[in-house]
Order: structure tokens, then C-alpha cells, then sequence
């Protein structure tokens, strides 16, 4: 799938700071996959504006990502995004990010016997 830089700094915000050692390691797998890494913010001119608080970068310069995300994982980001709303604390940046997510199924992929 491919995911804006903006889709992934949402989703790098709703990744759960805690939870069993199952859920860990998925969260620290995924955030593998959606961080932005030093040679894309050089490239990309992302810097931290002080002067609003927002982070900024060259949306001309900044290329979607192909990431792959597993059922475990989506089913983290979905359940990130709703506590989210449940708590009251989704914002404008998070409604796109949601409208993708909300109600997405993972791909089941069979495994070749033998």
C-alpha cells in the first residue's frame, strides 16, 4: 500500500505507547515501516517551524511510500484510531487517515504446502 508522508506521521501519532509483548513487537515493526529516516528528511527539506509548532517539508519533493502492513498490524491501527474517537481526541489530520483505515481488511494470503 502506499502511504503519503503526511498518512504516515498520522499513523506513527496513533500507535499505542504500551501493551503486551505480542502487541510490541508488531508496534515496533510498524513503526519501523512508517519513520520517515534521516535521508528522506534531508531530501524531503523537513524541518520543525517554530514559528506555528507544525512540522514542514517539500510536498513537491515528498514521494508516497510503498509499506506493507500485516493483519496484525492493521488490525493496531485500527484500534488506535478508534480509541482515538472514543477518547475525543481525533483531529482534522486524522479523518483522511481514518476514512482509509475504517473498515479495511486484511488481505488473507495462503502459504503454499509442501
Amino acid at each position: 500500500m502506499k502511504l503519503s508522508l503526511k498518512e504516515r506521521l498520522v499513523l506513527l501519532s496513533v500507535l499505542p505507547k504500551k501493551g503486551n509483548f505480542k502487541n510490541l513487537v508488531e508496534i515496533r515493526a510498524l513503526g519501523e515501516v512508517l519513520r520517515i529516516t534521516e535521508a528522506e528528511r534531508v531530501e524531503i527539506d523537513m524541518h520543525n517551524d517554530e514559528a506555528t509548532g507544525t512540522i514542514q517539508w517539500n510536498t513537491e519533493k515528498a514521494k508516497p511510500k510503498d509499506v506493507t502492513i500485516t493483519a496484525k498490524g492493521l488490525e493496531i491501527i485500527q484500534k488506535g484510531l478508534t480509541d482515538l474517537d472514543k477518547r475525543g481526541e481525533a483531529t482534522e489530520d486524522h479523518l483522511d487517515v481514518w476514512k482509509r483505515f475504517e473498515g479495511m481488511k486484511a488481505e488473507v494470503v495462503e502459504m503454499p504446502k509442501g
